[in-house]
């Protein structure tokens, strides 16, 4: 790897470090790209038997996106986005880990409604943006929703 940066420092590579620059794969064996990126700039040069090929690279550093291809300054809409994404998997978890162990409750139950009742005014108000407490039912990847009752799926009690 480079050592340590200095601005005002020149960086020439090594070959050592072109070759490494040049296979991510040997640095990242998960297929995630190499950084800094490498861009060929020349045709393949075969160099003997033993090396198949050889690709001369330049070291490219990443740019900076201009304002204009941003589409929020302020990223509170997507944070919020996401917190409510992740608040509402807790709260499939939640209901899934009532109904489970029941495989069935009818909607008037009182131990569903008593966990409706008891969430906090934020919850209710995902569950409600989410197209009300059936619609939330229905769309919970676990559980099934018919007749005035909530089911766990077939294939989650097969398991």
């Amino acid at each position: 790897m480079l050592p340590c940066f200095d601005p005002n420092k020149l960086l020439t590579p090594s070959p050592d470090d072109l070759r490494c620059l040049t296979t991510p794969s040997a640095l990242y064996p998960t297929g995630w790209p190499g950084f800094p990126a490498t861009k060929h700039y020349q045709e393949p040069v075969s160099r003997s038997e033993h090396r198949v090929m050889d690709f001369p690279a330049m070291l490219v550093l990443p740019q900076p996106l201009p304002p204009s291809v941003m589409p929020f300054h302020n990223h509170s809409l997507f944070e919020h986005f996401y917190a409510n994404e992740s608040r509402k998997e807790v709260l499939h978890r939640s209901v899934f880990d009532l109904v489970g162990p029941h495989h069935c409750l009818a909607l008037t139950d009182t131990e569903l409604l008593r966990w409706y009742l008891c969430l906090s005014p934020e919850d209710r108000r995902i569950i409600l943006d989410d197209g009300g407490f059936h619609h939330f039912l229905q769309s919970h990847p676990g559980l099934e929703l018919s007749e005035g009752h909530v089911y766990v799926k077939r294939k989650l009690v097969d398991l």
